[in-house]
């Protein structure tokens, strides 16, 4: 079995003006993005708009509150004392702000807790903050008011009811299906976290091919299946197969989007993708607090397609990333810009395997400012892992140069290969949030 293992230097040197992790009181940020999910109240279509965050649906409170006005489900949405007052049973009066379209596109939500006061009693809930509004999961919003909730596996709708007699008997066994499915897919995120972390992150090797477990392999064929709906727009395999990852059935709207903006990615890079011959690899990696399985389609004219799936606990999100390895030709005939970020990680590699933190800083300051002594922090860390998986880092038998986009922005990198089946990879990052730089070093370990 041959396995690649990532060893623990992975740093990010940001921009002074990116703010580094909050406390762990404060609201995280995410981001979300406008579901195309149809929405019926007792069997009518109704417009609630929605979004999509960590594969959950988030509505928000004034909307519900003024679309089941009418109904046995209504409740009153009031504020005192900096809370949320709900009452239950109470008409609510429609603002003109109440159930407006949303606008298309991505939105960043604050996620957090809210004390709110719930029929009198203070409860915790979890919410998004949009645009200074109130998001809650639709679910866990029904559950609290006493709405039924429903996904239609058929139509792929959302189905709500207002009837509060019917309500309880149905929202038991939603709840207990809703629970088993999440005991299941916990069990299986365990599961596939167990077996990375015993084949000690087992990864890619480019000569001999994969090792891997079961339920690994079987992510990489629901992985496989989106690519394949997306390279030959079957938008029902896709939507089918990211089901199966996310447990969140998709609009075709969405996988369409997808591909669009996959074949954008690679426009803007000169990658020629989503031909019917390619060559497929995967990797898996424990990250510790989230695993990444990817599957790397190679089209044969040195533009890929990654797609990534990752679990972090309970939650899972697929990105898609076009890539274009440069030849020496396709390298000289780089654009100005392009090719200074190569330059320039080109000129930091010789003082980061030096340890020369006085001239790594003079070049990398030309990008990007820096936290106070934290160059000297992690120029040391690498030289320590460098010994500890005996790199001679001046002997480079070979540089291998990409450019990757994806929605997040562009990414540079270089893969600095050794003769002993070690790698050094370095990447400039130009991103909407700023610039980053990230260094990992790998060794290709062989047994039997």
């Amino acid at each position: 079995m041959k396995r690649l293992i990532s060893l623990a230097l992975v740093f990010v040197l940001l921009a002074s003006s990116f703010a580094f992790a909050a406390e762990a009181s404060e609201p995280v940020k995410a981001e979300g993005e406008k579901t195309f999910q149809e929405v019926y109240l007792d069997g009518g279509k109704v417009d609630l708009g929605a979004y999509l965050i960590n594969q959950r649906n988030y509505v928000k409170l004034r909307d519900v509150a003024a679309l089941l006005t009418a109904t046995d489900a209504k409740f009153n949405v009031g504020f005192e004392n900096k809370k949320v007052v709900i009452t239950t049973g109470e008409t609510y009066e429609k603002l003109d702000t109440d159930l407006v379209e949303l606008p298309e596109g991505k939105v960043e939500a604050l996620m957090g807790e809210q004390a709110f006061v719930f029929n009198g009693e203070e409860k915790m809930v979890k919410t998004a903050l949009i645009n200074q509004n109130n998001y809650l999961q639709l679910r866990e919003l029904g559950e609290l008011i006493g709405f039924g909730v429903h996904y239609n596996k058929e139509t792929r709708n959302i189905e709500l009811s207002s009837k509060l007699e019917e309500k309880a008997e149905e929202a038991k066994d939603e709840m207990k299906d809703e629970k088993a499915e999440e005991k299941k897919e916990e069990a299986k995120t365990e599961e596939a976290k167990e077996v990375v972390d015993q084949e000690e992150q087992a990864l890619l090797d480019e000569e001999a091919g994969w090792e891997y477990g079961a339920d690994i392999e079987k992510i990489f064929g629901f992985i496989d299946d989106y690519h394949k709906g997306m390279n030959n727009a079957d938008y029902k395999l896709a939507s089918d197969a990211l089901f199966t990852l996310l447990n969140n059935r998709l609009d075709d709207k969405v996988i369409q989007n997808d591909i669009n903006q996959l074949e954008s990615f690679a426009s803007k890079i000169g990658a020629d993708i989503f031909k019917k011959d390619f060559k497929a690899r995967g990797m898996a990696i424990n990250f510790g607090n989230r695993i990444e399985i990817s599957r790397e389609y190679d089209y044969g004219n040195n533009s890929l397609v990654r797609i990534e799936y990752n679990i972090r606990g309970t939650n899972a999100v697929v990105r898609n990333t076009a890539i274009k390895r440069l030849t020496d030709k396709s390298f000289e005939s780089l654009n100005e810009k392009d090719s200074a970020h190569f330059k320039l990680i080109d000129d930091l590699y010789e003082p980061y395997i030096n340890n020369d933190v006085k001239k790594f800083e003079s070049i990398i300051s030309k990008a990007m400012t820096l936290e106070e002594g934290r160059t000297a922090e992690l120029l040391a860390s690498g030289q320590k892992r460098y010994k500890e998986v005996k790199i001679d880092p001046k002997n480079v038998v070979k540089k291998v140069r990409y450019i990757e986009q994806s929605v997040d922005g562009v990414k540079y990198t270089i893969v600095y290969r050794y003769a002993n089946k070690t790698y050094t990879t370095m990447s400039i990052m130009d991103y909407k949030d700023g610039y980053n730089f990230i260094a990992n070093i790998h060794e290709v370990v062989k047994s039997k």
